[in-house]
C-alpha cells in the first residue's frame, strides 16, 4: 500500500553515484521506492506534479539543466531547492554537495530546524547537508529516516472514505503517534469549497481506550498556518466552551501540506447542516450559536464604510474585476462606492453549517476553521450561514426551494421561506443578523459580498447567486 511505502527521490545525475545510493538503501530498507531525477529541468518537473508524494528528497547540488548536457553547476541545484521552497517544503531534504559549494547552501541551511518530524523520540533536520565523501553518513541517515517513517504504519487508521491523499494520511499518523496512541477512527466532516478537508478522529491508546476526540484540518501549509495562527490571536477571545482547544499544528512530513488539530471535550457527532435536515435543532441550540462568538461583538463599533470595504474582506479585488466582466456586472463598481454604516467587529469569515458542530444530548455547539476569520461587518457570519443552505454541498439536496421567485422576496423573511425544508433555520439566522446589524444596508452589502463570492467556485448555482445580487440591490435602493 502507498500510505506504507518509503519513497525518496534522489537527484543525481552521476550514474555511479545513484547505484551506489540505490544499492545500499534497496540491500538495508525493504518497503522503499526509489525515484531518479538526473537534471534541473527533471527534478523540477516531478516536484511540480501534484500527484507525486516523497517521504524525503536527496538533492545533489552539481546538477545539468538537462541530462547529458555540460553544464553541471551548483546554481542548477540551488534552483532545484527554491522549488522545493514552494512545491515541497514539508518534505526534509538532503543537499550533497562538493566541498567548494557548501557556502552557497547557507541561506537555505539556517532555515532548518531539528524537530521529531515523525514522533518517535529521533529528531531529524528539515534541510541537512552531507558531502559526497561522506556517503556511509549519508545512508546511514537515510536508513534511519526510513525507519522512523515506516514506523508510522504501526498506527492503524480505521475508516469508510474510500480513500485520504497521503499527504492527510501521513499528517494523521504523525498525530496519532504523537499523543502516544496506536489507533484512529477517521471520518471526514462535510467536504466545502476550499482546498482542506477537515476530518474527525478518536484517538485510541494500546490498551484499547480512547484518549481523544479530535478536530482535524488537513490542507495547504499556508491555509494551515492561517487557521493556526488565528487560533492563538482571535479564538482566545471567546469563551472556552465556544471552541475546541487546539492541541498540536503540524507543518513537516506531507509534503506542502500541513495539519492542526483540535480536541473536543464533548460528542458533537452532528453537524449544524446534518442537525437541520433531521430536524434535531432547538432554541437551545441556536441560542448558543449566537453566544459562541458574542464576546467577539461586544467589542463592536459603529463605523461608515463602502460595500467595496466589505467586499474586499471576504473577495479580492482582482477576483471581484473577474467576475464583473464574466457575469456582466457593469453597474457593480458604481454599486460598491455605496456608503453603509455597519457594525464592525470579529468575525468567523465562514461560518457554514459544516463549521459548526452540535452535541445533541447536551444541547451545545462549537466552532471549527478559523482560516477566514477578520475583523468588519459583522452580519457576514449569520449571512454566510443562513446562505450556505444555498450553496454549500451539503446544504438543501434536491429540493425545489429556493425558487428566482422565493429569492425575489428574499427582503420578507416569512414569504422568502415558504416551501423551505429548512424554514426554522433561515429564520433563525435571519433574525440574528437583524439583531445585530449596523443598519439596513449592512444586510445588504454582506449580502452582495458573500453571494459575488459564490460565483467565482465552478460548481455552485449561478443563477441564484446573481438573484441575491439583485436583492441586494433592492434593498440599497430602497434605502
Amino acid at each position: 500500500m502507498s500510505n506504507k511505502i518509503f519513497k525518496i527521490l534522489v537527484i543525481e545525475d552521476e550514474e555511479d553515484v545513484f547505484n551506489f545510493i540505490k544499492e545500499q538503501l534497496k540491500e538495508k530498507c525493504s518497503r522503499i521506492s526509489i525515484i531518479n531525477a538526473r537534471s534541473k529541468e527533471e527534478a523540477i518537473s516531478i516536484l511540480k506534479n501534484k500527484d507525486n508524494f516523497f517521504d524525503l528528497i536527496s538533492l545533489d547540488l552539481q546538477i545539468p539543466t538537462t541530462y547529458g548536457e555540460l553544464d553541471k553547476d551548483p546554481s542548477h541545484g540551488l534552483s532545484v531547492l527554491s522549488e522545493w521552497q514552494s512545491y515541497s517544503k514539508g518534505t526534509p531534504i538532503i543537499i550533497l554537495t562538493g566541498t567548494s559549494t557548501t557556502d552557497m547552501i547557507n541561506d537555505f541551511l539556517s532555515l532548518s530546524n531539528k524537530l521529531p518530524i515523525w514522533f518517535d523520540n529521533n529528531n531529524y533536520s528539515t534541510v541537512s547537508h552531507f558531502p559526497k565523501r561522506s556517503l556511509d553518513n549519508y545512508i546511514n541517515n537515510v536508513v534511519a529516516i526510513y525507519n522512523s517513517v515506516i514506523n508510522l504504519s504501526e498506527i492503524e487508521i480505521d475508516t469508510t472514505e474510500t480513500s485520504i491523499p497521503i499527504e492527510h494520511d501521513r499528517l494523521i499518523r504523525m498525530f496519532t503517534k504523537s499523543q502516544h496512541c496506536t489507533r484512529t477512527i477517521l471520518n471526514k466532516i462535510g467536504g466545502g469549497l476550499s482546498d482542506s478537508t477537515v476530518y474527525s478522529l478518536l484517538i485510541y491508546n494500546q490498551t484499547g481506550s480512547m484518549s481523544l476526540q479530535t478536530i482535524a484540518k488537513c490542507g495547504p501549509n499556508e491555509d494551515i498556518s492561517l487557521d493556526a495562527g488565528n487560533y492563538d490571536i482571535f479564538i482566545n477571545r471567546l469563551n472556552p466552551e465556544a471552541t475546541p482547544r487546539k492541541i498540536k499544528y503540524i507543518e513537516h512530513g506531507a509534503k506542502d501540506q500541513a495539519g492542526v488539530f483540535y480536541s473536543l471535550a464533548s460528542n458533537y457527532s452532528y453537524s449544524y447542516f446534518k442537525a437541520s435536515k433531521e430536524f434535531k435543532n432547538n432554541g437551545t441550540i441556536r441560542a448558543f450559536i449566537k453566544e459562541m462568538t458574542k464576546n467577539w461583538q461586544q467589542t463592536k463599533t459603529n463605523i461608515r464604510v463602502t460595500i467595496k470595504d466589505i467586499r474586499e474582506k471576504i473577495l479580492s479585488s482582482p477576483k471581484a474585476a473577474i467576475i464583473f466582466e464574466e457575469f456582466n456586472l457593469d453597474w457593480a463598481e458604481e454599486f460598491e462606492s455605496t456608503l453603509v454604516q455597519i457594525n464592525s467587529a470579529c468575525y468567523h469569515g465562514d461560518l457554514h453549517g459544516e463549521n459548526i458542530l452540535v452535541d445533541l444530548e447536551k444541547n451545545c455547539t462549537t466552532l471549527i476553521d478559523y482560516g477566514d476569520i477578520n475583523e468588519g461587518a459583522i452580519t457576514i457570519d449569520p449571512i454566510t450561514l443562513e446562505c450556505s443552505f444555498l450553496f454549500h454541498p451539503n446544504g438543501i439536496e434536491d429540493c425545489v426551494w429556493p425558487t428566482i421567485e422565493h429569492i425575489q422576496k428574499w427582503e420578507n423573511i416569512e414569504d422568502y421561506i415558504q416551501d423551505c425544508p429548512v424554514a426554522g433555520e433561515i429564520h433563525f439566522c435571519r433574525t440574528w443578523a437583524e439583531e445585530i446589524k449596523g443598519s439596513k444596508r449592512e444586510l445588504a452589502a454582506t449580502l452582495y459580498s458573500y453571494a459575488l463570492r459564490q460565483l467565482k467556485y465552478p460548481n455552485t448555482n449561478k443563477n441564484i447567486a446573481l438573484e441575491l445580487l439583485n436583492a441586494s440591490r433592492r434593498i440599497i435602493d430602497n434605502s
